[in-house]
C-alpha cells in the first residue's frame, strides 16, 4: 500500500510540474532570426515546455515543444474539422526528422526528411485522392537522381534527372 501512495504523488506531482510548462500561443513572444530559426519567449525568457493554441470550437490547433526557446521535439497543426494538418520533429530550432503534411480531408499530402533543415532522402506529394503526384530526391540538401511527376490517375507524365542540384536530363 506505500508503494501505491508513493507512486501516485510522484505520478501527481509530476503532472502538476507537467502541466505548468504548457502555455497558449498568445502568451509566448515569437521572434524569427536571421537564419529563420524562431525563437519562443515567455515573460522575457527562453520558454522551454509545451505551446498550444485551439479553434474557437474547442479542437485542438497546435501543439509545439520547445526547449530553451528553440522548437525540440514534435510541432504538429490540426485543421478544424480534427483531421491532422502537419506534423514534423525539430532539433534546436531546425526541421530535423519525419515531416508531413496532410490534405484536409485526411490524405497524406507531402512526405519529407530533413536533417537540421538540410532535405535528405525521397520527397513525396500527393493528390487529395491519394495518388502520388510527384517523387523527388535530396542527397545533402541538393537535387539528386530520378523525379517523377504524375496526374491524378497516377499515369507518370515527366520525368527529370538531377546530379548535384542541376537538371541534366527531361523526358
Amino acid at each position: 500500500m506505500k508503494f501505491i501512495t508513493i507512486a501516485i504523488i510522484t505520478i501527481l506531482s509530476a503532472s502538476f510540474c507537467y502541466a505548468q510548462n504548457i502555455v497558449n500561443i498568445k502568451e509566448i513572444k515569437q521572434t524569427e532570426q536571421k537564419n529563420g530559426v524562431t525563437i519562443n519567449e515567455l515573460k522575457g525568457e527562453l520558454f522551454t515546455g509545451f505551446i498550444v493554441d485551439n479553434y474557437a470550437n474547442g479542437k485542438q490547433k497546435i501543439w509545439i515543444e520547445v526547449s530553451k526557446g528553440f522548437y525540440s521535439g514534435q510541432f504538429q497543426e490540426w485543421y478544424e474539422n480534427g483531421n491532422l494538418k502537419f506534423s514534423s520533429f525539430w532539433l534546436n530550432g531546425k526541421g530535423n526528422g519525419s515531416w508531413k503534411y496532410f490534405h484536409e480531408n485526411g490524405q497524406l499530402r507531402q512526405d519529407e526528411f530533413y536533417d537540421t533543415d538540410i532535405p535528405i532522402g525521397n520527397f513525396y506529394v500527393y493528390y487529395p485522392n491519394g495518388k502520388l503526384k510527384t517523387k523527388s530526391s535530396y542527397i545533402k540538401g541538393k537535387k539528386e537522381g530520378i523525379w517523377e511527376f504524375y496526374n491524378e490517375n497516377g499515369i507518370l507524365q515527366k520525368t527529370e534527372v538531377y546530379k548535384e542540384d542541376k537538371l541534366v536530363e527531361a523526358k
